[in-house]
């Protein structure tokens, strides 16, 4: 499951979102180190562990980061990957979609 409380970018609501191509190549490199993070503690990283469970119609983290980038949605799945503990998650990663083009368009 993918949860995400961030100021997304998108792109001008009149002609729908650009696809975001810009580090979909991270999103499976994501889902495993929150899987790590999850699993080296299940209640202190409750975030990660919430992130990476498959979503009702069992679809992967890595599955929903990439069809929401394509979507026009940039989760910043880069950050995601390189984040130390899943606190930052909200902290950092999604702090910076606020300020991040969400790539080339």
């Amino acid at each position: 499951m993918l949860a995400l409380s961030c100021a997304c970018t998108t792109a001008d609501s009149k002609t729908g979102p650009d696809p975001v191509k810009k580090d979909v190549e991270y999103c499976s490199l994501a889902q495993t180190h929150l899987q790590q993070m999850c699993s080296a503690d299940p209640i202190k990283n409750k975030l990660c562990c919430d992130m990476v469970r498959p979503t009702p119609k069992q679809r992967s983290f890595e599955q929903v980061c990439r069809t929401v980038q394509e979507g026009g949605i940039y989760v910043n799945p880069q950050c995601i990957s390189t984040v130390q503990t899943c606190e930052q998650v909200d902290t950092i990663c999604m702090q910076n979609n606020a300020t991040d083009d969400g790539g080339s368009r």
